[in-house]
């Protein structure tokens, strides 16, 4: 999970879960601060269920321009946390 990644607007971001034996999400917005307005969240209506294993991807295209803060709903508090910055 890169800390920052700076990309153009409607780009399209994937993540690619390369570890073994440990799952991910990718979830946006700042950690512990909730889900009020989330751009977007690889568990959506999935809850923890649908937590990424080793080689499932998630992607997600970014149509407007921004700093949006993600992070893993699991290890977030362990600082797997990043943002993507877009650009016009």
């Amino acid at each position: 999970m890169p800390s920052s990644l700076t990309i153009k607007r409607c780009e399209t971001v994937i993540w690619t879960h390369q570890q073994p034996n440990v799952q991910h999400s990718v979830t946006s917005g700042q950690f512990g601060a909730g889900n009020a307005g989330q751009e977007f969240d690889s568990t959506a209506g999935q809850g923890f269920g649908f937590l990424l294993n080793q080689g499932n991807t998630f992607s997600h295209t970014f149509n407007n321009a921004g700093a949006f803060p993600y992070h893993c709903i699991v290890h977030g508090g362990g600082g797997m946390v990043g943002t993507i910055t877009v650009s016009q």
